[in-house]
């Protein structure tokens, strides 16, 4: 708005939407008061904000950017949408046409689902950064990031590990919270979808605490020892040290991935979204860091070594490191 442009405002929900509104409203009061905004601009600012109360209600616009609360939700606005308008969308995969954006805290990562939408990222860019937003160039980096981070955490449980340990180790070293309690607070309806959106799905693990409804107890023990048992594996402790370069080799995954591809451009910009999104440690850097702090020959033979247990395999792009006798740092500057 205060840049000039119209805005159309809208929730499926009716409450929310007049708390919005009144959200929009103090934010104005406060400038005034604080003489960052003129009576009469804040006037003509009100002027172009149109409420929305369903998606069949939008006007003509160019930009819509959502955030569904639903499948249902996101098919209806997708049927909804005004002539001409493309879409951009929050928490949930883009399809064909489509703008994407992964957005944890002040930091989002937008992409493009096909190529024909590329020209129109750097309008979706310009709004989120009129909205205080820093805006990098990635796709679907938060949640994969997050689904390499669940995934390692699962494949450790399943190595011997109890998920309380894992959650420990992690919080330790400096992570706001561990992967499993994150899972827990979220609930299967919530986080289960995010590890959909991101190409993978929950694992064996997670799946089974969703169920039990958390991995304590002497029914989750039981459970995953059956689970065990069916994989063929034979449990070992694992230590904290041993948790901790699992994870991190493994969190490296979707980042070297992401660069390899072009997917995304710079280390540090996945680095941030590891710290937005997952709460990785700012004194410990970032996964992409941390995977020049190992360095490439070190990370691919435990990457390799992790495959055996179903991670990813390494990409290419460790090999053109080794080879070339670069960093990470060094190669994408």
């Amino acid at each position: 708005m205060r840049r000039g442009l119209s805005v159309q405002i809208g929730t499926t929900a009716p409450e929310a939407l007049a708390q919005l509104l009144t959200g929009i409203a103090r934010a104005q009061e406060q400038a005034v008061a604080a003489g960052q905004l003129d009576p009469a601009r804040r006037a003509a600012d009100w002027a172009r904000l149109d409420p929305v109360a369903a998606p069949e209600a939008f006007g003509a616009t160019d930009l819509v950017i959502a955030k569904p609360a639903s499948i249902a939700e996101r098919d209806r606005l997708r049927q909804a949408l005004p002539a001409g308008a493309v879409l951009a969308l929050s928490g949930t995969a883009p399809g064909p046409g489509e703008l994407g954006i992964d957005r944890s805290q002040r930091l989002a990562a937008i992409w493009a689902a096909t190529p024909e939408r590329l020209a129109d990222l750097p309008r979706l860019a310009a709004v989120l950064r009129a909205g205080g937003m820093r805006v990098i160039h990635a796709r679907a980096l938060g949640l994969r990031l997050e689904a390499a981070w669940l995934g390692a955490a699962d494949r450790c449980v399943l190595a011997g590990a109890a998920p309380q340990a894992v959650d420990a180790a992690l919080t330790r070293w400096g992570f706001a919270e561990g992967p499993f309690a994150r899972a827990a607070r979220l609930g299967a309806e919530r986080s289960f979808p995010r590890l959909i959106a991101a190409g993978g799905e929950p694992g064996p693990v997670l799946a089974t605490l969703a169920v039990l409804g958390g991995g304590t107890g002497e029914a989750a023990e039981t459970a995953l020892a059956a689970l065990r048992a069916e994989a063929g594996i034979v449990p070992r402790p694992l230590s904290e040290t041993e948790i901790l370069a699992r994870i991190l080799a493994e969190l490296a995954l979707p980042g070297l991935t992401a660069l390899e591809t072009a997917e995304a451009f710079r280390p540090g910009d996945i680095d941030l979204m590891a710290g937005a999104e997952l709460g990785f440690p700012a004194p410990h850097g970032g996964p992409m860091f941390q995977a020049d702090r190992i360095g490439a020959l070190a990370l691919r033979k435990r990457l390799r070594a992790l495959t055996a247990e179903g991670a990813p395999a390494p990409p290419a792009l460790l090999d053109a490191l080794i080879r070339d006798g670069q960093t990470l740092a060094g190669r994408f500057t």
